[in-house]
């Protein structure tokens, strides 16, 4: 049975004595290229032969071309910061606006996924990571984004609409480079990051 018959047999609940198995991790200063993230992840993967490939872009790629100063500080984690960061009070967030996915930061995450669909086609099943718009909104500014859900609930509901509309795009790029499904990450659906309010009104839709 190849990796994607596995995979597809366990998403349609027929479980087998074969239970597949996927791990991933940053590649802190590999990923700051395409063909860096890709040489990276194919190793990875050669050495541990799993069965789902998670492509792990750095964990600030959404903001930079929205213009955030990225850094790696050398965090265990392999985790990047921002050194500046787009928005510094509410009024930075009324001039966001729409980037293009298929340049910048955006592009470059989208062509390493076509680098690593070169290796992975027809060997393994890749999943592209795309951040949920409260988790890229929250990375944008200086400070937890829950603060101006606070303060400026209108202003955030139009900015995040923004963002879910770049990041949209963003994950239709990945699958058209031949990723073959989705990562979505959240750091804003537990008691401990938001209230249920905010998760309603800002994080659900």
């Amino acid at each position: 049975m190849t990796k994607f018959e596995l995979i597809r047999e366990v998403m349609l609940g027929n479980l087998a004595e074969t239970v597949p198995v996927s791990v991933w991790k940053h590649h802190p200063q590999h990923d700051r290229t395409p063909e860096g993230l890709a040489e990276a992840e194919i190793a990875f993967h050669r050495r541990f032969n799993h069965d789902l490939l998670k492509i792990s872009f750095h964990g600030r790629y959404p903001v930079v071309d929205w213009g955030c100063e990225v850094i790696y500080n050398g965090a265990i984690s392999g985790s990047t910061t921002c050194k500046n960061c787009r928005v510094q009070e509410a009024s930075d967030w009324e001039v966001l606006e729409a980037v293009d996915v298929n340049a910048g930061e955006f592009g470059r995450q989208v062509r390493a996924v076509e680098l690593i669909h070169e290796y992975a086609q027809d060997r393994v099943p890749t999943m592209a990571t795309v951040f949920d718009p409260a988790m890229v909104a929250d990375k944008l500014c200086e400070g937890p984004v829950t603060d101006y859900f606070d303060t400026h609930p209108n202003l955030m509901e139009r900015v995040l609409e923004i963002i879910t509309n770049v990041m949209a795009d963003f994950a239709n790029a990945t699958l058209d480079a031949g990723a073959d499904g989705l990562f979505i990450a959240s750091q804003h659906s537990t008691e401990t990051s938001v209230n249920d309010e905010h998760y309603e009104r800002f994080v659900l839709p």
